[in-house]
């Protein structure tokens, strides 16, 4: 045979971490280093061969096979050649250590070396990840756990790891736009929001329900929300495999800092050590372990994390920040108490108020704007007169569909055969703005239809939309055919709402407590939104 040809072949049965197009490379390193020692060049593939035999079978690796070994290693890795040369064979006894694995797993779980660098390092992925990913790819490794991957990483220096100060800053950024992600939306709400998200980013599993079942009910077990809390930590930073718990030290300082976070609402000091002391991977018979009571619960968290980790990195880092900010909505809806609106206001304070808050947007999410709405559209269309309303009182991200309402309101008089829908903005509206609502419209006509038909036919409806916003912009139709309808669409100004309303009569001031104050101090709302309110009154 070539000798070249066996140089090669006798190169690629010790299974290094080469590129296949830089195999060449390593021929002339094999023939100096040889010829240098006066081998006989028709001897040299078999050289390497029985030396690598003898280190296989326990004896000390021959000087000679370790200098090709290295010298190979650091020539044909052009990207990080160094680093794996000098550690190759330290990680290759770091892992023949380990009684599980024998001297050949450790060579072919090494031979995938370059990949582990470059997930570890280039791509934040976790051993958790890694490990999963390499399976998939090469069989030979299924008793390989990412601790292994955890070790190599830890030697070359790539090793994941959360770091405190990081981790402080991303919950204090967290806390900080949790409002802006959710203004004044309830748990109900919120879970709709996620589950809006995530099904926008193909996640597998039914998000909105998961949550709704870890978070809603009599029998809530918060260890369960602290430790999904802290997987959507490191979701934040690295591509981990979520259902993995201990690869991230989930009872070390940084781990307890963001458990104590949760100690307004109980007194468990760490849920990962009383709840899954020596779980390595959360799955349905971990689930079905747990008591009667927590079943449905634990088989909702480890759904959930199923879901997380079939997602790629970016959605993972997202739906994960998104997963964060409402679980510490959670907390705050369940803990945080606040200054509130007095319920008896004069009519000074009253006027006070709007005059402030119908000047320019009030930077509230588009919160005090759709109160606002529900105010003042509560009293143009009283139940008295045959209106029957929906959606007075929801929050701005409610989900119109579930409730079929056609804005973020509306009043419906079947005497009149009539619905007037009033859609709150907190700026100035464009047609941007106007198209997507009707994109939304035209889906909650659909599941309205039916009803609408019990009373009259549906050419007999009239149906108008009322958009209220501080300025408006571009051209915006005043006429959209929507399948048998053909709506009518209205623009006013804050201003326009709140003409001819007196502020002193019994019937306004118990629409202000009911649709405004009391909204507005509920724990569901944003403290900020309370204190523009209460600023306004002094």
């Amino acid at each position: 045979m070539n000798i070249d040809l066996e140089i090669k072949e006798a190169i690629r049965r010790l299974l290094l971490p080469i590129p296949a197009e830089t195999e060449d490379v390593c021929i002339p390193i094999v023939k100096t280093i040889l010829g240098a020692k006066g081998i006989d060049d028709t001897m040299y593939s078999t050289y390497i061969k029985l030396k690598h035999e003898a280190w296989r079978e326990g004896n000390n690796l021959d000087p000679t096979l370790k200098k090709i070994i290295k010298e190979t290693l650091l020539e044909a890795n052009t990207n990080f050649g160094q680093i794996v040369a000098e550690k190759y064979f330290i990680l290759h006894q770091k892992l023949t250590i380990n009684p599980l694995l024998s001297f050949d797993l450790s060579t072919i779980l090494l031979s995938h070396l370059r990949l582990i660098v470059t997930f570890a390092k280039d791509e934040d992925m976790s051993a958790s990840k890694i490990i999963r990913l390499l399976k998939s790819i090469d069989n030979r490794l299924s008793a390989v756990s990412w601790k292994e991957i955890q070790d190599i990483s830890s030697i070359l220096g790539f090793k994941p790891e959360l770091n405190q100060e990081k981790v402080h800053a991303l919950y204090e950024e967290d806390e900080r736009i949790e409002s802006e992600y959710f203004a004044d939306s309830g748990i109900e709400d919120a879970c709709y929001q996620i589950g809006e998200v995530s099904a926008g980013l193909h996640t597998q599993g039914d998000t909105e329900n998961l949550l709704r079942t870890l978070t809603l009910g009599s029998g809530v077990h918060l260890p369960y929300l602290q430790v999904l809390y802290y997987q959507c930590i490191v979701g934040g930073f690295y591509d981990h495999e979520l259902t993995r718990i201990y690869e991230f030290a989930p009872r070390g300082i940084t781990a307890n800092w963001l458990f104590a976070k949760w100690n307004n609402l109980t007194s468990t000091s760490n849920p990962v050590l009383n709840n899954l002391k020596s779980v390595d991977v959360l799955d349905e018979n971990w689930a079905r372990s747990k008591k009667p009571s927590e079943i449905e619960q634990a088989s909702a968290l480890v759904e959930l994390l199923k879901g997380l980790d079939g997602l790629g990195f970016a959605a993972l880092k997202e739906l994960s920040a998104w997963i964060r900010r409402f679980l510490i909505r959670y907390i705050n809806l369940n803990s945080v108490e606040g200054a509130t609106v007095p319920k008896v206001l004069n009519t000074a304070q009253i006027s006070r108020i709007f005059d402030l808050l119908i000047s320019s947007p009030t930077a509230t999410f588009g919160i005090l704007e759709q109160r606002m709405v529900d105010l003042f559209t509560s009293l143009r269309h009283p139940r008295e007169e045959g209106w029957r309303s929906r959606g007075l009182g929801d929050s701005v991200n409610a989900n119109n569909l579930s409730t079929k309402k056609l804005g973020d309101c509306d009043f419906q008089n079947s005497v009149l055969k009539t619905i007037i829908a009033y859609e709150a903005h907190g700026g100035t509206m464009s047609r941007v703005y106007f198209d997507g609502h009707m994109r939304t419209l035209a889906r909650a006509l659909e599941r309205r239809k039916e009803e609408l038909e019990g009373t009259a036919d549906l050419s007999d409806w009239k149906i108008d939309i009322v958009f209220v916003a501080y300025e408006f912009k571009g051209e915006l139709p005043n006429t959209i055919p929507i399948g048998e309808f053909s709506i009518n669409a209205k623009f006013i100004t804050f201003s326009n709402l709140l003409q001819d309303v007196d502020f002193s009569t019994s019937y306004f001031l118990n629409a202000l407590e009911v649709y405004f104050i009391g909204v507005i101090n509920d724990r569901r709302t944003p403290a900020i939104v309370r204190q523009k309110i209460i600023a306004a009154l002094t």
